[in-house]
């Protein structure tokens, strides 16, 4: 799920296995959609870091853009 500053739903995206590319397509479906994010928030999850890596690369985002922090993570926790 994704959501933005203030906790609104953007995007929800179910999937049988949390792999890379699943990370990546997802990803890249929302800045398609919203363009390019300031800051990205996730979990520590080892896909989601490969495919933020490969998002960075493709999209030309600035490289500190992504904050892997559980507790900066807690927003979309909290359902």
């Amino acid at each position: 799920r994704a959501i933005d500053a203030e906790g609104h739903t953007l995007d929800i995206w179910l999937r049988k296995q949390r792999d890379n590319h699943s990370a990546y397509a997802f990803i890249k479906r929302l800045i398609k959609q919203f363009g390019k994010p300031q800051k990205v928030i996730t979990d520590q999850a080892p896909s989601t870091k490969v495919a933020m890596a490969k998002v960075i690369k493709g999209f030309k985002l600035k490289p500190d853009c992504h904050c892997t922090s559980k507790y900066l993570n807690n927003l979309i926790e909290q359902d």
